[in-house]
C-alpha cells in the first residue's frame, strides 16, 4: 500500500473529554448532596452546591463538544474524498433527534470498523484493534433504560482505544511515506513483508 497524507487528529481532545465526563458527573452529584437538595437558599452550602452543580454541567457540555470535535477529526482522517458520507455528515447527523439513536451505530462502531480495515491493509501483521466491540456495546446499552451510566463508561474506553488506533495509523503512514521517500532517493528497501511494511516498521512495533 502507498502512504497517504492524514489530516491532524488532536488526541488530547479525547483524553480531556474522558476526564471531564466523570469530573462533571461527580460535581453534579456533589452539588445537591452538600446543599441538602438546594432547599436552603442563602446559606453557604447552598451557594457551594449550586456552584458545583453548574460547574458539573459545564464540564459535561465541554466533554460533549470535545468528543464531537475529536470524532469529526477521526472520521476526517479515515474517510477518503470519494466516500459516500463526509466527516461533517457523520458527526452532524448525531444531532438529529431520534434518528441519532440509529446513526450512532454508524458513527461510533463504524469508525472502529473503518480504522480496522485500513490498519489491516497497511500493516496486516500488526494489531488492528480499534475498539469495535466496545463501541457497539456502548451504543446498545445507551438505548436501554438505566444502563446509560454504564454505556458512558464504555464509551469513554472506546474513545481512548479508537484514539490510540488513529494515532497508530498515522505513525504507520508516516513510516510508509519515509520509506517511499528513501526509495525515490535511491536507498534500498529494507527486507521485511514485501509490498506491506518494512522490517524496520515491524521491529519498531508501530
Amino acid at each position: 500500500p502507498r502512504a497517504r497524507e492524514m489530516p491532524p487528529v488532536y488526541g488530547f481532545l479525547a483524553v480531556m473529554a474522558a476526564f471531564f465526563i466523570p469530573l462533571g458527573t461527580f460535581l453534579m452529584i456533589l452539588g445537591p448532596a452538600i446543599s441538602d437538595g438546594f432547599r436552603r437558599p442563602g446559606r453557604a452550602d447552598f451557594v457551594i452546591g449550586v456552584t458545583a452543580f453548574c460547574l458539573g454541567n459545564g464540564f459535561i457540555l465541554a466533554s460533549m463538544i470535545l468528543s464531537l470535535v475529536w470524532l469529526y477529526q477521526a472520521w476526517r482522517a479515515v474517510l477518503e474524498r470519494d466516500e459516500e458520507y463526509s466527516p461533517g455528515l457523520m458527526v452532524g447527523l448525531l444531532a438529529v433527534p431520534f434518528f441519532n439513536f440509529y446513526w450512532m451505530f454508524h458513527a461510533v462502531p463504524g469508525l472502529s470498523a473503518a480504522l480496522t480495515r485500513e490498519l489491516q491493509h497497511v500493516a496486516p501483521t500488526r494489531s488492528s484493534n480499534a475498539g469495535w466491540t466496545a463501541g457497539l456495546v456502548a451504543c446498545i446499552l445507551f438505548l436501554i433504560p438505566y444502563f446509560q451510566p454504564i454505556a458512558i463508561c464504555i464509551f469513554i474506553a472506546w474513545m481512548l482505544i479508537a484514539n490510540n488506533a488513529v494515532h497508530r495509523l498515522g505513525r504507520i503512514h508516516a513510516r510508509l511515506r519515509a520509506e517511499e521517500d528513501a526509495e525515490r532517493d535511491g536507498e534500498p528497501r529494507e527486507p521485511g513483508d514485501p509490498g506491506r511494511v518494512s522490517g524496520r516498521l515491524a521491529r519498531e512495533g508501530v
